[in-house]
């Protein structure tokens, strides 16, 4: 079984990637799971993951903002995924009985019990809103300064060794005749901070490590995607940027990732391989602005750190919202549904 993210909290705001991982154009089978929260939808989902837990390649995406909850799962031998279909990624059908449908657990709560809470579920509802809406602020400040380092960087940076380098490595990256690209993500702010899931690095047989002190590994990265056009990749995108912080080749078994190689190895161990984006960099640049680096360094480590706060305060919120729905819910006919909706999948 495969772990990811099917979107991400980022410092440019909520990103979803759904629509291109879950595409009904290749899929036989897709379910849309609609209901509150608290209303069972991560429930009802484990308990597909269980069934479909005969199937190597299963994958399964967890929530960006609560990773004990999950957001999909994905079974590439039965060409079927089931995914939450609710807000903030709200889904909706592009084949209507095709090949998608929904699963409405909406059915099994007592509307008089949630109109009678109307007032608590609007404010508690708007309270969390204004919570992801300071984090993001705060994500978005982070990322200026963390782009302020970079744009530093850049001042200094010798493109044409760094190419040399990627050739390289591309030279060990074999072609495929099925060479499309997929997008799995890895990474995602929340409570926890800046969560990373080592999926790529379980997945592989060779791991490369980009190491990126001074957030210019994205350049390394790209210009690796350039160089394996006819290769099969998988990449993922960081939340931090935008740009791509680790791709994997399947067929060659390789990893590539960015990262400051210190919190890398503190989780992995040593690396197969490492790509040092500091040697591209003139000495001289990176000397003159030490100070100032280390310095915006630490004011984004702090704007993330309150905005994981935020986060944590969020989640709080919603877990009020789901004693509230929960207490309007006929868990018995639920897990009834449920098991039915189970079996016939």
């Amino acid at each position: 079984m495969n772990t990811f993210f099917a979107s991400q909290n980022t410092c440019g705001g909520f990103v979803s990637r759904f629509e291109s991982i879950f595409y009904e154009d290749r899929l036989d089978r897709l379910y849309i799971i609609k209901g509150g929260p608290g209303t069972g939808k991560n429930r009802l989902l484990r308990m597909i993951a269980d069934k479909w837990n005969d199937d190597p390649g299963l994958e399964v995406f967890l929530c960006s903002s609560d990773p004990d909850s999950l957001d999909g799962v994905l079974s590439p031998k039965r060409g079927a995924a089931v995914i939450d279909g609710t807000a903030p990624h709200a889904a909706d059908t592009r084949y209507p009985g095709a090949v998608s449908r929904f699963i409405d657990l909406g059915a099994f709560w007592d509307e008089r019990t949630l109109r009678s809470n109307r007032s608590l579920i609007t404010e508690l509802s708007k309270k969390k809103s204004l919570r992801y809406s300071r984090a993001y602020a705060l994500l978005r400040a982070a990322g200026t300064l963390r782009d302020g380092i970079k744009g530093l960087a850049l001042e200094g940076i010798d493109r044409e060794k760094m190419k040399k380098a990627a050739q390289r490595l591309a030279a060990a990256i074999h072609p495929s005749p099925d060479p499309e690209s997929a997008v799995r993500l890895i990474s995602t702010f929340n409570r926890f901070g800046r969560m990373r899931l080592d999926s790529f690095e379980e997945l592989s047989d060779k791991r490369v490590l980009v190491c990126d002190r001074l957030f210019t590994g994205d350049l390394f990265l790209e210009e690796l995607l350039r160089l394996t056009q006819e290769s099969r990749t998988v990449i993922a995108y960081s939340p931090a940027d935008g740009r791509p912080e680790g791709l994997f080749c399947p067929e060659s078994g390789v990893c590539v990732m960015r990262s400051d190689r210190d919190d890398w190895e503190s989780r992995l161990g040593v690396a197969d391989k490492y790509v040092n984006m500091d040697r591209f960099i003139d000495p001289r640049v990176k000397k003159e602005n030490r100070q100032k680096i280390r310095f915006w360094k630490r004011c984004a480590d702090s704007l993330t750190d309150a905005a994981s706060r935020e986060f944590e305060a969020a989640g709080e919120i919603h877990a009020r919202l789901e004693e509230i729905y929960g207490s309007a819910m006929d868990f018995r006919a639920l897990t009834q549904f449920q098991e039915s909706v189970v079996e016939s999948l």
